[in-house]
């Protein structure tokens, strides 16, 4: 597999092949990285004090309003986010997390987190954000048999310190056209 991601020369084949890498059963960190690395965009390592996580940054679709990126952590915990196009840096957007005690053990993080990536970048995507009187909500979702299948959501305290995308009513409907090879 090519060392750098090229949108055209990606498949949904390219996909399967990855997933039936021998290494899919036992995850570690860097197999983690590493089958992640053919879809990315960019891949930085951070670091705050102790701490210390990976950035997977996929590219963006043509005319998408968002972009993914993917989080892992050396704990083995794992994250996706989408990021708007055009947002300020610390604005809040949809996530999900993979948190160690939603699973048996922390190798089966790694498994979920690339089926999930795939699966959004390889469908058409929809992140809905509603507004209530007290939350700030976002809820993403796949297209596939043309039915919508949630992959999860998340909410914020309206009322609080995180920036919100700023929205006329109370709902807003944002797309990503799934990245196609030609």
């Amino acid at each position: 597999m090519p060392s750098h991601y090229d949108p055209l020369q990606f498949s949904l084949c390219d996909a399967w092949e990855m997933k039936s890498d021998a290494a899919f059963s036992y995850m570690n960190l860097d197999s983690v990285i590493d089958q992640l690395r053919p879809m990315s965009q960019k891949i930085d390592r951070r670091q705050r004090g102790n701490e210390s996580w990976w950035v997977i940054t996929f590219p963006a679709s043509q005319d998408a309003d968002y972009r993914f990126c993917a989080y892992v952590y050396d704990d083995g915990e794992a994250g996706i986010s989408a990021v708007r196009t055009g947002a300020a840096d610390r604005e809040y957007f949809w996530g999900f997390t993979f948190e160690a005690p939603d699973f048996d053990s922390v190798e089966e993080i790694g498994p979920h987190l690339i089926d999930t990536v795939t699966c959004l970048l390889l469908h058409d995507t929809r992140i809905v954000q509603s507004v209530g009187s007290i939350n700030v909500g976002f809820e993403c979702a796949y297209l596939e048999n043309a039915a919508w299948h949630s992959i999860g959501g998340n909410a914020a305290l309206r009322f609080s310190n995180f920036v919100f995308p700023v929205i006329d009513g109370k709902e807003i409907e944002y797309r990503a056209p799934a990245i196609r090879s030609s």
